[in-house]
């Protein structure tokens, strides 16, 4: 939620390159809470129950999150950075 007021303040005041990063965040944070947190809790289910496939699924899925999470994070961090 945080981001998409960045977004908004961001490009209010014509800093397109920081509206930018917080747009990408939000996208992905949206991305991640209601597109991939359900297939991975999908996937963890099926595991439990034995699914060997959904086992691999579950791994991959969990892997791209974390990246999501991780590259959130460096946006995030690299905003700080930017110019004034």
């Amino acid at each position: 939620m945080l981001s998409i007021l960045c977004t908004g303040a961001a490009f209010y005041s014509n800093n397109l390159t920081a509206g930018s990063i917080c747009a990408a965040v939000a996208l992905l944070f949206l991305y991640a809470r209601f597109g991939l947190l359900a297939q991975i809790k999908r996937a963890r289910d099926l595991e439990r129950e034995g699914d060997v496939a959904a086992s691999k699924r579950f791994r991959s899925l969990h892997r791209r999150s974390v990246l999501i999470n991780a590259l959130q994070l460096v946006l995030l961090i690299g905003l700080n950075f930017l110019p004034a």
